[in-house]
């Protein structure tokens, strides 16, 4: 999962990131919200984009034949490799990649699962375009992120390109890529503190579209 978070350095977060309470409550949310939109199954390819320190990466390691976690921060993926050691995984395939300046490496995906990395990216669009574009015919994108909010979510706004979605153009967009069979719907709800401690409440939407 990328960063939900008010931190963008993640080099000097990654050692601890897995600590936070909240990325746990993501972390779960979003995997409910997988299952009800594109149950994994053994046999799929799944590419986690944004993956971060791999929390939904080595779940769906434990349910298909092969994971890539894909991700432009070297701190976040040495602890995601680290856990992949640790619990043996030989399925779980680690990749720095950044889709926003570089090429997609040549690929194909069943399922495509990108959480709270779409508000980090200037030009969605291109990256949804992207992303479908990796996609076997048949393969789901999943995505989660913020609805539109105030600005207040993340502290430090360095490296956040967009406070949130409006899901109408979320599901305009994944069209526009090609895709069919599009759901967007509430993923989650939350609450957590802005900078000056108040507590506030947020949702998340989850999309997903299958590549025809």
């Amino acid at each position: 999962m990328s960063n939900p978070y008010p931190r963008t350095d993640f080099e000097q977060v990654a050692a601890t990131w897995d600590d936070n309470p909240l990325i746990q409550e993501l972390a779960r949310a979003v995997r409910l919200a997988l299952a009800g939109h594109c149950a994994p199954r053994p046999g799929m390819r799944v590419l986690d984009y944004g993956c971060g320190t791999g929390l939904a990466a080595l779940a769906l390691a434990a349910e298909v034949a092969e994971v890539e976690g894909w991700d432009s921060s070297p701190g976040m993926l040495a602890e995601l490799e680290a856990k992949r050691r640790a619990a043996g995984l030989d399925n779980l395939r680690i990749r720095q990649v950044d889709l926003v300046d570089e090429p997609a490496p040549a690929s194909d995906f069943d399922l495509i699962h990108s959480a709270m990395a779409l508000h980090h990216v200037p030009n969605v669009g291109a990256m949804i375009a992207r992303l479908a574009g990796l996609l076997v015919p048949g393969g789901t994108l999943f995505l989660v992120d913020l609805d539109c909010e105030d600005g207040s979510f993340h502290a430090d706004h360095e490296g956040v390109c967009h406070h949130g979605f409006e899901r109408e153009w979320i599901a305009e967009t994944l069209a526009a890529a090609g895709l069919e069979r599009i759901r967007v719907e509430t993923a989650h709800r939350l609450v957590k503190p802005d900078a000056a401690g108040v507590e506030r409440r947020y949702t998340l939407f989850c999309a997903s579209a299958v590549r025809g």
